[in-house]
This record gives structure tokens, C-alpha cells and sequence, in this order.
């Protein structure tokens, strides 16, 4: 396990090592008037390399359990999920709520799609 961990660390270093190249050649060719603009982004968007708290559920003994992570890079999306949950691990990404197809008792039949 612990070549896994040396080369998850080694993975994050070049993926922070992308974005900041990546975000400092994107300042060089904005205007002096845009730069405010990127940089007020950067900063809300956590996207220097640093990760957002964030937090997703998981199936314990057949009840959601939250689990905190940590955040990376999103496209509004998908979301990079840099710590926190396991690679195999299956999140909870919505639910049903199965009272909207049962009929009341006594009430109009209706059936929502």
C-alpha cells in the first residue's frame, strides 16, 4: 500500500505543478484590465492548486453516511475529488422519492414522470 500512496502523491505534485503553469500562462496574455478578473476567480474558485472542502454520501450498512472530501478541479459537471473517498467507492448521487408515484388513498390517480 504504500507505493500506492508515494504515487498518489507524486500524481497530485504534477497535477499542481499543471495548474500553476497553466494558470500563470494564462495571466501572461490577459489584458491588465482582466487580470483583477482572473485573479478574483482564481481565488473564489480555490483553482491554485489548492482543494475545497466539499462533502458526499456513501451507503453504510444500507444507510447514507456522509463522508468529508476534498475538492478539485470541477466544469460544473464532474468534480475532481482529491481526498477523502476511497477510487472504488460508490457515492450516492441522488434519490427517489417514491411517494410522488403511490396514489393517495381515496385521491385522484395521477402518475408523475
Amino acid at each position: 500500500m504504500r507505493c500506492g500512496r508515494s504515487r498518489d502523491g507524486n500524481r497530485r505534485k504534477e497535477v499542481d505543478r499543471i495548474r500553476a503553469e497553466t494558470n500563470t500562462r494564462i495571466a501572461e496574455i490577459l489584458s491588465p484590465e482582466q487580470r483583477p478578473a482572473w485573479e478574483r476567480l482564481l481565488s473564489e474558485s480555490g483553482a491554485r492548486g489548492r482543494s475545497t472542502a466539499g462533502r458526499v454520501y456513501v451507503l453504510e450498512d444500507g444507510a447514507p453516511k456522509a463522508l468529508d472530501v476534498r475538492l478539485g478541479l470541477s466544469d460544473g459537471m464532474s468534480t475532481e475529488v482529491v481526498s477523502g473517498l476511497d477510487e472504488t467507492a460508490e457515492v450516492i448521487i441522488g434519490t427517489a422519492d417514491t411517494r410522488a408515484t403511490v396514489p393517495a388513498p381515496g385521491g385522484p390517480r395521477m402518475r408523475l414522470f
